[in-house]
């Protein structure tokens, strides 16, 4: 039989292990550093600019013709070259190459090379809205 005072020693044993401190947890994560505020953007002041910028340049320009990718090609790399887009994403202004049959490898287009043999020594692409067929030619 077993006696009161074992029966109570494994009780008082039993109530110091529940009663035990926890185990320490995982170190607490820093806040972040605060982010400072971007910059406002100023509008422009109406009126003429002091100085040429990229948007006056644009405004200023005049439309010399269209491109022909196909065209470019031939002129670049020879006559078996063609104008293709393998390249993702599809559509993009950006994603034209040059490629003949019977080789897998792709050959960058130099659009502008294209305005300027095609409209004269000063004209300059541009891809407009970004899409595949926005390429343009124009005179600054």
């Amino acid at each position: 039989m077993v006696s009161a005072r074992t029966i109570l020693g494994a009780i008082v044993g039993l109530a110091a292990l529940t009663t035990a401190a926890p185990a320490p947890g995982p170190e607490p994560i820093a806040a972040p550093e605060p982010v400072a505020a971007p910059e406002p953007i100023t509008p422009p002041l109406v009126g003429e600019p002091k100085e040429a910028t990229p948007h006056t340049i644009e405004a200023r320009r005049t439309w010399a013709g269209g491109v022909d990718m196909n065209q470019q090609c031939a002129w670049q790399y020879g006559d078996t070259f063609f104008a293709t887009q393998p390249f993702w994403p599809y559509g993009d202004a950006y994603t034209w190459a040059c490629a003949t049959y019977g080789q897998a490898v792709y050959y960058s287009v130099d659009v502008g090379a294209y305005c300027r043999r095609r409209y004269g020594g000063n004209a300059y692409a541009d891809p407009q809205g970004g899409g595949a067929y926005d390429w343009g030619c124009y005179f600054p």
